[in-house]
């Protein structure tokens, strides 16, 4: 009898922190998350700077009110919200350039949480330690490798380098900004040629149709074939790690470092299906630190939930 009671009372205990995990928001646990592995993470502080013995990899910074050990949470930018470890300097970027215009993308604010094509709250909150502020339309289509796209299009768009917007479809089919903008359409019931039937606009509302477009009949597939594999030593801001197929998944770098012995690590970002914002994933093999570091990109290569295989590592020839 006793020991059906007690088991009993374990159950409901058991029940009782279950409701009140689930009873927090994603804010909230995205707050209770970071608070927990800076915990976890035998942070010290001497002076204004404070370091960590996280694995090999020590982080340091100036540790001010509202920051945990590697996350400054008041930055808007990958630049300035994220602190490179310890030893690790960025890799200076060309004024003008897309990987400068990566770099100080806008940030949403520090635990906002990701949020679907539909405004509501994503189910992935556990692996992303920021997300961008980069648009996506209310339709379930920007995914993936079109996050990536995204990305390239609307720096092209907002330097006006307008003929530089141009994807392949599937097919092969290569759709660019430029037909789009003097009225080209393409044909539903044969999507490997323009139809003009529409008048010029190179307005923004156009380019976000003529994206969705792209994102309709583009994929990683199509991806893959334009870009072409480099090594670690060459990788940077904009490169990907992509696995091709139906479904496939695509990670965008979006920021480097390297230290004194030339050893490189990176930022990673993503977007999911269904549609969601793009977002700055973690490190699972040390959650409390995001950065990938060269000696960790052997292949198979993991990122949470997905693998790359070899020669996944490459270069878009945007």
């Amino acid at each position: 009898m006793k020991t059906r009671l007690w088991k009993m009372i374990s159950l409901l205990a058991a029940a009782v922190v279950v409701m009140v995990g689930l009873s927090k928001s994603p804010t909230e646990e995205i707050e209770r998350r970071n608070s927990v592995l800076v915990s976890e993470s035998s942070v010290t502080k001497t002076g204004d700077e404070r370091t960590s013995d996280v694995g090999e990899n020590v982080f340091s910074g100036v540790f001010n009110e509202g920051e945990s050990f590697f996350i400054n949470v008041s930055g808007g930018t990958i630049e300035t919200r994220f602190f490179s470890p310890v030893g690790y300097e960025r890799i200076p970027e060309d004024d003008g350039s897309f990987q400068e215009y990566v770099r100080t993308y806008p940030l949403k604010e520090s635990g906002e949480p990701i949020l679907l094509y539909n405004g509501t709250v994503s189910e992935h909150q556990w692996f992303a330690a920021a997300v961008f502020k980069l648009p996506i339309e209310n339709i379930n289509l920007q995914q993936c490798a079109d996050s990536i796209m995204r990305f390239y299009a609307e720096y092209f768009y907002a330097t006006e380098q307008y003929d530089r917007i141009g994807f392949h479809f599937v097919n092969g089919f290569y759709a660019d900004f430029a037909s789009w903008s003097k009225g080209a359409r393409i044909d539903g019931r044969a999507p490997d040629k323009w139809v003009y039937d529409a008048g010029p606009d190179m307005s923004y509302e156009s380019f976000q149709k003529y994206m969705n477009v792209i994102f309709n009949y583009g994929s990683t597939i199509s991806m893959k074939k334009e870009s072409y594999p480099i090594t670690v030593e060459e990788a940077d801001i904009g490169d990907i790690f992509i696995r091709a197929g139906s479904p496939g998944h695509a990670v965008m770098i979006v920021d480097v470092c390297q230290n004194e012995a030339g050893q490189k690590a990176f930022l990673l970002a993503q977007g999911l299906m269904p549609a969601q914002e793009f977002h700055v994933i973690i490190n699972e093999r040390h959650a409390a630190d995001p950065w990938y570091y060269e000696d960790e990109l052997k292949f198979p290569f993991q990122t949470p939930g997905y693998e790359f295989g070899e020669r996944s590592l490459r270069r878009l020839a945007y």
